[in-house]
């Protein structure tokens, strides 16, 4: 049975993220930009704008996400093959609010430096560019 992951946004532009001690869902979160650890609540807080992102990530790590109670699951992208890349398509998708900080969650998991592939980096960086 698949572990279950809540994450939750509040007014405050906030989120926060439950889930049994899991050291791999820990590195996961690790990875978020801007996250610090509430120890009273036990809970991970990071900026509402990244909780979209965190939740594809757990997803596609093989979690069961509920954000905001909510079953999560990311949108299925179709590649039309019009000879632009997948992830142009994909920034395609995305609402201007959130290609910078899908990009840096991207980026983060495909820089070279990182052990991502080059490549695919190269591609990202080709997506970011042709939405100024």
């Amino acid at each position: 049975m698949a572990e279950i992951v809540q994450i939750f946004t509040n007014e405050d532009d906030d989120a926060y993220v439950q889930f049994r001690y899991n050291e791999a869902i820990i590195a996961i979160v690790k990875r978020m930009p801007k996250r610090w650890w509430d120890k009273p609540n036990r809970v991970w807080w990071f900026r509402a704008e990244d909780a979209r992102t965190l939740a594809t990530v757990l997803y596609r790590a093989g979690y069961v996400v509920f954000l905001d109670e909510a079953e999560f699951r990311p949108p299925v992208i179709s590649y039309n093959g019009s000879g632009g890349s997948l992830l142009i398509s994909y920034f395609q998708s995305l609402p201007e609010e959130l290609r910078k900080p899908m990009y840096r969650a991207m980026s983060k998991v495909l820089h070279p430096d990182t052990g991502g592939d080059t490549e695919l980096m190269k591609q990202l960086n080709a997506a970011i560019e042709a939405f100024p």
